[in-house]
Parts: structure tokens; sequence; C-alpha cells
């Protein structure tokens, strides 16, 4: 009776040991133990050229992300996550984002009545820019944007435009002299006011 127990737990620790080592064998080849791939630089490139580059290595791919960037082609890859010549296991997903094929719209905002500082603030913040600044004499105040154009033809605000997009504005003054510039010039004297410095002082007695 004893060496049937003894015997019992022998048998059960041979089992025991034979399906850790199954289980240790399937976990190494799921893993593919110490198998690691490198991972291709796709970004700048075409997504199909970075699709066909990442099956070739055995990765596969997402798209996580679209975005307009000017210094990248349309459709090209942004950037990648993992990054280039990181290990990876084979199969892993690569992250793609990718440029858009067009440029985003943002909305005009309305300029008329704010003050060209503000105004030019207001447009950076949309994503316009600003092109041409042309001051027009106008007692309605020094300063104060009188219009908006794009393309030389007035723009509505709410219009939908490119980002980026290059918006001139008309300034009103109500000083003379003023022309295409912040700046305000330094008052000239009246020429029937000049001292004539060459003229002899009088005499002391």
């Amino acid at each position: 009776m004893r060496k049937n127990w003894i015997l019992n737990i022998l048998l059960a620790s041979v089992a025991t040991a034979i399906l850790l080592w199954f289980v240790f064998l399937w976990m190494d080849w799921y893993t593919r133990h110490n198998e690691y791939i490198e991972v291709p630089s796709v970004k700048g490139i075409s997504y199909e050229s970075a699709v066909e580059k990442l099956e070739e290595a055995g990765l596969r791919y997402e798209i996580f992300d679209s975005v307009y960037n000017e210094d990248f082609k349309k459709n090209a890859v942004t950037e990648q996550d993992p990054r280039a010549k990181s290990q990876v296991k084979p199969n892993r997903i690569v992250y793609l984002s990718i440029n858009a094929l067009a440029r985003p719209k943002v909305k005009m905002p309305k300029l008329v009545d704010q003050s060209i500082t503000l105004g030019k603030a207001i447009l950076k913040n949309v994503g316009l820019k600003l092109g041409d600044v042309t001051y027009k004499f106008d007692d309605i105040g020094h300063n104060l944007v009188i219009e908006q154009l794009y393309n030389g033809a007035p723009i509505l605000p709410g219009k939908m435009l490119e980002k980026n997009s290059t918006i001139d504005l008309i300034v009103a003054t109500n000083r003379q002299g003023i022309v295409e510039n912040d700046s305000i010039p330094e008052p000239q004297p009246d020429p029937d006011s000049k001292i004539d410095n060459n003229k002899p002082k009088p005499r002391k007695h």
C-alpha cells in the first residue's frame, strides 16, 4: 500500500514536469523567444511604400492619425511608432500618422472694427497669415481694421478658407502721412516758424 502511494506521487511528479515542459515549450514558440525584427524607416515616404516595407519585414500597420504638414508630401508618413531601428517581435503593429491629401480649412474671423494688433493675433490664432497692411485715412479712428481681403476681394466672417491662406487688411488712420506701415511719422515743424540759426544774435549792452 505504501509502495503504491509512493509510486503515485512519483507518477504525478513526472506528469507535472512533462506538462510544465510542454507549457514552456509552447510559450517559447508563441513569443518567439529571442527573435526580433528591426523596424524599417517609413517616415517621409508614401503610405503605399510604407505598407510594402512593413509587410516585407513581417510587421503589421495601422493608421492612428491624419495631419497636415507642409514639410511632407501628400499621403506621406509623418510619424511612426515604434521608431525606425527599434527591435520588436514579429507581427508587431507599427502605428502610422499620414499627411492629409488636402489642407484643413478654418473659418475667417471678423477683424473689421478691431485694432490692427488684435487682428494680427486673431489671424495667427486661427491659422491664417497676415498679408499686406494698407493704411487709409479715415476719421473713424487710428489703427482700426476697416476691410479684410482675400485675393484682393472682401472676405466675410465665417467663410471657410484653407489653413495658412493670406489675408490683406485695410486699416484706418486719422493721422496724415501714414502709408503701409504701423509707424507714426515724426511731426515736422512749420517752415514759417523755423528759427534761422545763421541770423546774428542781438548784442547785450
